[in-house]
Parts: C-alpha cells; sequence; structure tokens
C-alpha cells in the first residue's frame, strides 16, 4: 500500500491493525494526514483528507448538489459495493484520474444546474473532461444504452425523437413496436383529428 494514491491521498506507513484490516496514515495533497482503514481506500470511500469540503464542499453545513454528484460518480465507478457498480465500474465506465480532485472536477464541469445531473455524451466513455455535460432528465433518456432506436426517413432516431418525428406520442410508438409492426404500419404518421382514416395507435 505504502506510495499508492487514493484520490488526493498517497499512502506513507501503516499505523497500526485492527478488526477491520491495516490502518495506513495518508499524506493529503493540500498537505494535510489522514488515518484511513485500508479497505476505505481500496473502496474509494476516502479520498482526501476532509479538505474537499472546504469552501467548496459544503453548503449550509451539508453536501452541495455539485459535490454529491461528484461523490456519487467515484462510487458507482471505483466501489463494487454500491448499488449501480455493475452498470458502470462492471463495464469498464472510469472516472480519469484528473477528476479524483474535487478542485478539478468542479473547474472543469462548473456547479451543477438545478435539475441537471451529470451525463456521459458517449456512454461507451468514461466520466473525463469533453465527454460530460449537465443534462436534462429528458436529455438522458434520449442517451440511455437500453434505449430503443427506430430509422425515420433514412435516420436513426431513439425512441423519443422517432415519435415526434411521426407526430404521435412515445408510448404509442413504443405499444406499435411491442406488438411486432414494422415497415410502413410502424412509421405511419399521425392523420389529422377529423381524418376517419387516421391509425388507431
Amino acid at each position: 500500500m505504502i506510495g499508492q494514491r487514493f484520490g488526493r491521498l498517497v499512502v506513507v506507513s501503516e499505523v497500526y491493525k485492527e478488526g477491520r484490516g491495516a490502518v495506513w496514515r495518508c499524506q493529503c495533497d493540500c498537505g494535510g494526514k489522514a488515518d484511513v482503514i485500508g479497505r476505505d481506500l481500496r473502496a474509494g470511500n476516502k479520498r482526501s483528507c476532509g479538505c474537499a469540503w472546504h469552501g467548496y464542499g459544503r453548503e449550509g453545513g451539508k453536501r452541495s448538489p455539485t459535490y454529491s454528484c461528484w461523490a456519487h460518480m467515484l462510487q458507482r465507478c471505483n466501489n463494487h459495493k454500491d448499488s449501480e457498480f455493475h452498470n458502470y465500474g462492471a463495464r469498464g465506465i472510469t472516472v480519469c484520474q484528473r477528476w479524483c480532485d474535487f478542485r478539478n472536477f468542479l473547474a472543469d464541469m462548473g456547479e451543477k444546474p438545478k435539475g441537471r445531473s451529470i451525463e456521459r455524451i458517449n456512454n461507451a466513455k468514461g466520466y473525463r473532461p469533453g465527454n460530460c455535460v449537465w443534462a436534462t432528465p429528458a436529455q438522458q433518456q434520449r442517451n440511455t444504452r437500453r434505449n430503443i432506436r427506430v430509422q425515420v426517413d433514412g435516420e436513426t432516431l431513439v425512441l423519443m425523437d422517432a415519435a415526434q418525428r411521426l407526430g404521435i406520442s412515445a408510448n404509442a410508438l413504443y405499444q406499435r413496436i411491442y406488438r411486432g409492426w414494422s415497415g410502413d404500419r410502424l412509421l405511419e404518421r399521425k392523420h389529422k383529428p377529423n381524418d376517419p382514416k387516421g391509425p388507431k395507435s
């Protein structure tokens, strides 16, 4: 463990052993020190001496939304016990070394806007500058790897955008796919309300 880096902490010596494993003395990039249980370091539960909270990590004594987002990002990518690890770390989704320091993350992404969350532009790549934005729930839904894609007018669109292009609801288009519709029947556009020939979907 000695010499290994975990976020802003570098292990410098072993302090003692206890029931839950060895406790290691770590030097933080800010100059501070922290004694941390080894498994907390390896799981990503402790990545600084606490200085990441100072000035920008807290709002009124609580975690700021930006800091919470950053901390959860690290957990789902690094902690195999996290409930979302199978969708991130287990799939090879990583956080770049630069963003293991909250100050760098804040400098690159800015404060988290209300009602938005961090989103990777390319879902096959990890969290890093240039591949992340603060996205609305609708934008995230369009980018999910589980989204259904439909070809309309020679263009491949996610289900929500395809439905919008056809002038029908996303649920109506989903029901067509679920019923096994294909070809012209699947892509039939919405008719005017007074058109008796309009599809019932």
